[in-house]
């Protein structure tokens, strides 16, 4: 059974977030040790890490110590030590070269601005925003990287739908065979879709339809994403 989880630094941290993480070590105590709490004590502690700018922080365990006790299961005090690794500051997103025109819109959709502290919380609030676009079909989980110029970005990986989606019937009417002297006309429905219009996440519908000759419904309709 856990008696006392203590919780050392290897580097120097800011205190607010070292109470942040003394005040999860003190939840642990009285518990009995296992290797799924031990696994749920070390996330706790990377989480923390990873929404304050340190997503390459790592947890080892720096010693540990057993004694029984006259009633009761043995006790175990034990002792983590954090490694923060570096702060990280995200200089730029990228996005798959193909389509670099959606730069300039993501970023906006994802209110990034450069030199933003890494916060897990909010690289999982990206991947969310980005699922529901209508133009992206599937998106991969963001990566930290470094380019060669020592700068930490994030690499964003998606597939796109269709750009145009289109749906229609059109039909020709001709005259009756009593009435020589009269026309045809067409007839139909056409429906046309096209997203992320210039790249820009902008949106364009267009709609006609004739269901007879007297009549005629034509719709367009565009959306600016801002």
């Amino acid at each position: 059974q856990l008696s006392r989880v203590a919780i050392t630094f290897a580097d120097t941290i800011d205190g607010a977030i070292r109470e942040e993480l003394e005040a999860i070590g003190a939840q642990y105590p009285g518990r009995a040790y296992t290797h799924a709490l031990s696994s749920g004590l070390f996330r706790e502690i990377v989480a923390v890490m990873e929404n304050h700018g340190f997503p390459l922080a790592r947890v080892s365990t720096a010693g540990f110590e057993f004694y029984d006790r006259p009633e009761g299961p043995w006790q175990l005090d034990l002792t983590l030590q954090v490694h923060s690794g570096d702060s990280i500051r995200l200089a730029y997103l990228r996005f798959p070269r193909q389509r670099t025109n959606l730069t300039a819109y993501l970023q906006r959709l994802l209110r990034f601005r450069p030199g933003q502290t890494y916060r897990e919380k909010r690289i999982a609030r990206y991947l969310q925003i980005l699922r529901r676009q209508e133009f992206i079909k599937s998106v991969t989980s963001p990566t930290l990287a470094r380019d060669a110029e020592g700068r930490y970005f994030l690499n964003i990986e998606f597939e796109e739908t269709p750009a145009t989606a289109f749906d229609g019937i059109i039909g020709y009417i001709p005259p009756p065979a009593s009435d020589p002297e009269a026309s045809g006309y067409f007839t139909g429905l056409v429906n046309i879709g096209i997203r992320n219009l210039f790249g820009g996440g902008r949106k364009m519908l267009v709609f006609w339809q004739k269901p007879d000759e007297f009549s005629d419904e034509f719709r367009v309709a565009y959306r600016e994403p801002f």
